[in-house]
């Protein structure tokens, strides 16, 4: 929910109208990635997330990463188990930490994204490095790809703008739900 004066509604050029769907749609991205990252635990009214999964393969890396290894490890756990990861997805400061890894002792090369036909592109053993802050910091999960995770929405994103719920002040509520 995002309150905007009408005098912006009216008056502004359609940039600045713009730039407040894209908060709203940054923020409601933020939402679905935490329900996706995280637990709901005793809040039934949130829907389950990868933290409130069991079963859930956990191969630890210790206090640090100072090579790929661990991800070779998840990449086959998965394979164990007939799944094929399409993605990890880190919290950036996780991914920062990785993509600082370099490719020997004394070298500058780093160990991901080394292709410069790709600038930017962060690949483990072929499989995508995501970031999300709604990950937590410490945890990097492995996504499966081949249907065997989902989200599932049940309808498309709504967005309302209502002027009458702050009549007194000459303003305008604008919500998104998903």
């Amino acid at each position: 929910l995002t309150i905007v004066s009408n005098e912006l509604v009216a008056d502004s050029a359609p940039a600045a109208l713009q730039a407040v769907t894209r908060g709203l749609a940054r923020d409601t991205v933020a939402k679905l990635d935490s329900a996706f990252f995280g637990a709901r635990g005793d809040n039934t009214l949130q829907p389950l997330g990868l933290g409130d999964l069991k079963g859930v393969n956990n191969i630890a890396a210790g206090t640090s990463v100072k090579n790929l290894d661990v991800f070779l490890a998840a990449i086959a756990a998965a394979e164990n188990v007939g799944a094929t990861l399409n993605a990890f997805v880190a919290h950036p400061d996780d991914a920062l930490a990785l993509a600082q890894l370099k490719a020997a002792t004394g070298s500058n090369l780093p160990l991901l994204g080394d292709d410069p036909t790709q600038p930017g592109k962060r690949l483990i053993a072929g499989v995508r490095v995501l970031v999300s802050p709604a990950v937590n910091k410490g945890t990097i999960w492995g996504i499966p790809g081949g249907g065997r995770a989902t989200v599932i929405i049940r309808k498309d994103t709504e967005l309302t703008a209502d002027r009458s719920v702050y009549f007194t002040s000459d303003r305008t509520a604008v919500r998104s739900v998903m």
